[in-house]
């Protein structure tokens, strides 16, 4: 065989074998590729394949289409989540409150009349401590016979003064008299009365009275006035406090006379507070 018979042999099989190979290509599935927002279409060919065909390199001609439209793939496939609505949590917040505000005020209502209560009997309880401390102040007040009137003091007055003791059958009253102007006193009086239902302390005391008025009849600006009945003696002594001679005083005291421990232009004001203190009732009254 020579050679251009071996080139018509080998010519014969390269072209059988590229015959074969072209029908094999019309085997091949065609895969088209849409563009847009769809899912991609798939030829049916591609079922109808045989099983023996060898596989072979496909080349695409636009990758970046194919990403898209997987990529539309997946987001089309994605499940949606449910969405949480905003009000159905910032409606139950006031529901709870309605419930529990309630009790909470009450709660509240009832700790605050608690506290009430309890600084109401602290309160009372200070204003009763106050009332024990100062009672003897109050009863001296009343004593003293003021009133929400008295307020302004008396210029030109008198202040009478009184108490009384009692033993058994006998009562003694002792008042004391000062008149006084623009606040300085002038003159005095002193009156002793006794009552008992023995005439024999009357009359004793009656005796006594005149005793001692004999003895002031020596002394300048003292006067004395002795009174008696049944069951009733008096003794009056009338102090001019201007005129007054201290230096005999002493046999007329040790007598039983009263001595005029407040002088001449003293304040009433400061006699009165001063007989208050020894138990005397005052008051002073205007002329």
């Amino acid at each position: 065989m020579n050679n251009n018979e071996q080139n018509n042999i080998n010519n014969t099989n390269l072209n059988n074998n590229v015959s074969n190979t072209s029908d094999n290509f019309t085997s091949i599935p065609n895969v088209n590729i849409v563009e847009d927002t769809q899912t991609p279409v798939v030829n049916n060919t591609v079922n109808n394949a045989p099983t023996n065909v060898e596989p072979v390199s496909v080349t695409v001609p636009n990758v970046s289409a194919a990403t898209s439209n997987t990529n539309n793939i997946s987001q089309s496939n994605t499940v949606p989540q449910p969405q949480v609505q905003p009000n159905m949590v910032e409606n139950t917040e006031p529901q709870v409150q309605q419930v529990t505000n309630p009790s909470n005020n009450n709660d509240n209502n009832g700790n605050k009349t608690n506290n009430k209560s309890t600084i109401l009997l602290i309160l009372l309880f200070i204003l009763l401590v106050i009332f024990v401390f100062f009672l003897p102040n109050i009863s001296e007040y009343f004593r003293n016979g003021k009133t929400s009137t008295d307020n302004v003091e008396v210029n030109n007055g008198v202040l009478v003064c009184n108490m009384e003791k009692e033993e058994d059958t006998e009562t003694l009253s002792y008042e004391y008299s000062f008149n006084f102007t623009s606040k300085k006193i002038t003159t005095s009086s002193y009156n002793i009365t006794l009552e008992s239902e023995s005439k024999e302390s009357i009359k004793n005391s009656n005796s006594e009275c005149e005793s001692i008025k004999a003895i002031a009849s020596d002394i300048k600006g003292i006067d004395l006035t002795c009174t008696s009945s049944d069951n009733i003696a008096t003794m009056i002594q009338s102090n001019d406090l201007k005129t007054i001679d201290t230096s005999k005083l002493t046999k007329f005291t040790e007598a039983g006379g009263m001595y005029p421990e407040f002088k001449y232009k003293d304040n009433p004001y400061d006699v009165q507070a001063k007989l208050i203190k020894v138990g005397y009732d005052c008051n002073i009254t205007a002329n």
